[in-house]
């Protein structure tokens, strides 16, 4: 484990206004803070995330488990947080109590405006107020990434605006996955919502389908059976022979891990272009093994991916794989390869190991389709 925070928000807020940027009556609105990236972008992928709860679903996750030895990837005691698309900070500067303030904002043409209201303030006294628009469906159809206006607008009680900021941004597309800004914000969790085990074309039911029959009793079962370890390998050999079969191959495209954003193929495009780098191939497999109701992991090193699966729903030791092997090199090699990876880059202390099965009960979900 390499100690990342996996867990921040995804940024820290950007500032773009200086004390007294907007005044009325005493009001004055301190600064308008944005969740994005470098260069004023926003993944689409993590639209769906925004508004989750994490801290709350991380505390949850302990006492369910609580004295639990699964391995875990947040061994630096940082916790999940909440995220919100922004956050606006008010201050009443004025003599008199200001009341009935209202925060609006809006994602022109890929969300519907977020209005919250502004509590009661004092004289001397400001408040931070978080603000989450609801995304619809434009974001997840973004084939390439595109500009957008961000509208904030702060609102008496007779809907009269006092203050208004649109700042240009760029979202990007929604196959961007974004790793991390820096050492402090490390996103690899996000890589998570990549691994779609019911993609709206169904590709993945189609390779369980041809998977199963190359399983004993032409079925792939999941964690059933009396031989954990054998009924795992089984079927993980099913579905790597399977893959191989369809004549997917490795394209040689490392990943960036830790420098910012990338392209990043869902596991239906793979299937279809036949073709998929390290962490391609890898969200192919655990989007396989999590449809079947298995626990798969994604573990990243620097520049490479490749996938694990544990071996039972209460057994953490995880059968790993090396898929960019898949359209050479018979799947008992592809394991053997894999087995000498891990160890190594947990020797050193370079792997990060996204337990896939963990993000779900924490509210990570599957970006839509």
């Amino acid at each position: 484990m390499n100690g990342r925070r996996l867990f921040r928000t995804l940024v820290t807020s950007i500032c773009l206004s200086a004390p007294g940027v907007a005044r009325a009556g005493g009001v004055v609105v301190k600064s308008v803070g944005y969740q994005l990236i470098e260069g004023e972008k926003f993944p689409a992928f993590y639209a769906h995330l925004l508004g989750k709860d994490f801290s709350a679903a991380w505390q949850q996750y302990q006492q369910a488990n609580a004295g639990s030895a699964q391995e875990m990837f947040l061994d630096d005691g940082s916790r999940p947080q909440s995220n919100d698309f922004a956050s606006v900070t008010v201050e009443n500067d004025g003599d008199a109590p200001a009341e009935g303030l209202r925060l609006q904002m809006t994602v022109e043409g890929f969300a519907e405006p977020a209005t919250q209201s502004v509590p009661a303030l004092k004289p001397g006294e400001s408040a931070t107020v978080a603000l989450t628009p609801a995304f619809n469906d434009n974001i997840y159809a973004t084939q390439e990434s595109a500009p957008a206006n961000v509208d904030t607008k702060l609102l008496d009680a007779q809907g009269n605006v006092l203050f208004e900021k649109t700042r240009r941004i760029t979202i990007l597309s929604k196959d961007y996955m974004v790793w991390g800004i820096d050492s402090d914000y490390d996103l690899a969790y996000g890589i998570a919502a990549f691994v779609t085990p019911h993609d709206s074309g169904k590709a993945i039911d189609k390779l369980l389908s041809a998977a199963a029959e190359k399983a004993p009793g032409r079925a792939l079962g999941g964690y059933q059976g009396d031989d954990h370890q054998l009924a795992v390998e089984q079927q993980a050999k099913a579905i790597y022979d399977t893959i191989h079969e369809m004549g997917v191959k490795y394209v040689n495209a490392p990943i960036s891990f830790g420098k910012n954003d990338q392209r990043v193929k869902l596991p239906a495009e793979s299937l279809a272009d036949k073709s998929g780098n390290c962490i391609e191939g890898t969200l192919l497999f655990a989007s396989a093994f999590e449809s079947l109701g298995m626990r798969p992991v994604v573990i990243l090193a620097p520049g490479h991916a490749f996938v694990g699966v544990r071996l039972w729903d209460d057994d953490d030791t995880i059968l790993p794989i090396e898929t960019t092997m898949v359209g050479t090199d018979p799947y008992k090699d592809a394991v053997k390869t894999a087995i000498d990876e891990l160890n190594q880059y947990l020797g050193e202390g370079t792997a990060t190991i996204v337990d896939v099965t963990v993000l779900r009960q924490l509210g990570v979900t599957p970006s839509p389709s």
